[in-house]
């Protein structure tokens, strides 16, 4: 992960935004199988948070994004979508 302060001094961030890169390549926690090109890192109804496909989400995670809740990131580059103060796009297929 890249430190936010050098964002912060690249100029590339001022000191109100937020950085965050989740896991690339990542598997679902609670099915074992591969998250496919989204995956969510967020709490559950039963209380821990996990990485979680998004079926798994829909079926056992809070339902809904944001900071307390989880996040939705790319699978391949690890960039974080929806869900945190740099949200950037909505879950594919809805």
């Amino acid at each position: 992960m890249i430190k936010k302060e050098y964002l912060y001094l690249a100029g590339v961030l001022n000191e109100n935004e937020y950085y965050n890169e989740g896991s690339k390549n990542v598997n679902c926690d609670i099915c074992n199988k591969h998250a496919g090109n989204q995956y969510v890192d967020g709490a559950t109804k039963m209380g821990p948070w996990a990485n979680m496909c998004l079926d798994c989400w829909k079926k056992h995670g809070v339902g809904k994004l944001g900071i307390g809740s989880g996040q939705l990131y790319d699978n391949e580059t690890g960039q974080q979508l929806e869900g945190g103060t740099s949200s950037k796009k909505k879950i594919s297929g809805e």
